[in-house]
């Protein structure tokens, strides 16, 4: 019975430790723009890189998201907002 309560514990500590370990990560030397599409209002799709190509949103309205805003996209869209370097 110990034995098997053991190799439980074993595998969920070896699965928690896997899980917790994983992350993702950005490389800055490769991405165009970082747009969370969090904000609350307005038409700009703000570029949280470096880079400043903040976006204009197309057919899509602003709602409340889990945090900040969060954007409903109409169904079909194609083209969800044109990125622009910012001046």
């Amino acid at each position: 019975m110990y034995i098997k309560i053991f190799a439980v514990f074993c595998a969920v500590l070896t699965f928690g430790l896997c899980v917790s370990l994983s992350n993702a990560q950005i490389d800055s030397d490769k991405i165009v723009g970082i747009w969370l599409l969090d904000e609350t209002t307005g038409d700009t799709a703000e570029d949280a890189s470096e880079n400043g190509y903040d976006g204009t949103i197309k057919q899509s309205d602003w709602v409340k998201g889990k945090v900040n805003g969060a954007l409903d996209i109409k169904k079909g869209v194609q083209s969800l907002f044109h990125s622009a370097k910012a001046s």
